[in-house]
């Protein structure tokens, strides 16, 4: 191959290389901005321990009465008293999975459906909003990568559009993003993190294995290109 090719093909793939750079560059300083919270965190009320009229001993037996085979099959690993939207509960965790929720005052099993979860996102975020939708999610798609699963995705009738995500199971929430948020969620994602690739190879492995040999391959052009630039006397 002659010396004047070799110029030609290294040129080209040192300015796809200035592009990717140039990319990482400018989406990097975008992930890095802070973001905008202007809604107020969530303050629970004092806690009244007097209205707990149910033991953690009594909150197991109510749900081995709800749930006798799953509790027989799975030991309890944690037993904790919170609170939610005011109201007092026992959070009851099983060995190998599974969260059940019962009030600490009526011993009664309490259930996370849509319409709580809206009021739990509301709450969240301080707003009075409206819930536009809300969806239950039991694998992750390009929006909910991450967390606990199953979730509701609340979305709200807010300035922002606001997406609060609560566990189908214990009601805690897993995240919660806005409009700017998912914009620079997008922008990491897909100019930063190249998660595009992941979903064209079908395997996050696979877009790690790219990008590594990318970056090898981009370390060797960077190395040849000063092999390159030496005057042709130290070359000989």
């Amino acid at each position: 191959m002659k010396l004047r090719t070799v110029y030609k093909l290294h040129r080209w793939i040192a300015i796809f290389f200035g592009i990717i750079l140039l990319n990482q560059l400018i989406s990097g300083a975008v992930m890095v901005l802070p973001l905008p919270d202007p809604t107020e965190p969530e303050r629970h009320p004092p806690i009244d321990y007097q209205s707990i009229t149910l033991s953690p001993a009594g909150a197991l037996e109510a749900l081995a009465q709800a749930s006798p085979e799953e509790v027989q099959d799975r030991l309890v690993r944690a037993v904790t008293l919170r609170q939610l939207l005011g109201r007092l509960l026992y959070e009851v965790k099983l060995h190998g999975g599974g969260t059940h929720l019962i009030d600490a005052e009526s011993g009664e099993m309490v259930e996370i459906t849509p319409e709580l979860a809206a009021r739990i996102a509301r709450s969240t975020l301080g707003t009075s909003a409206t819930a536009r939708q809300v969806e239950r999610l039991e694998h992750y798609d390009y929006r909910w990568r991450h967390g606990a699963l199953p979730v509701y995705r609340v979305t709200l009738e807010d300035s922002e559009v606001s997406v609060v995500y609560v566990s189908v199971d214990s009601g805690e929430v897993g995240g919660r993003s806005d409009r700017w948020g998912r914009i620079r969620g997008r922008v990491g994602g897909g100019l930063h993190e190249f998660q595009p690739v992941g979903w064209l190879l079908g395997s996050n492995r696979a877009r790690k294995a790219l990008l590594l040999l990318l970056s090898l391959v981009g370390v060797a052009t960077a190395l040849t290109g000063y092999y390159l630039a030496l005057p042709r006397r130290w070359t000989k």
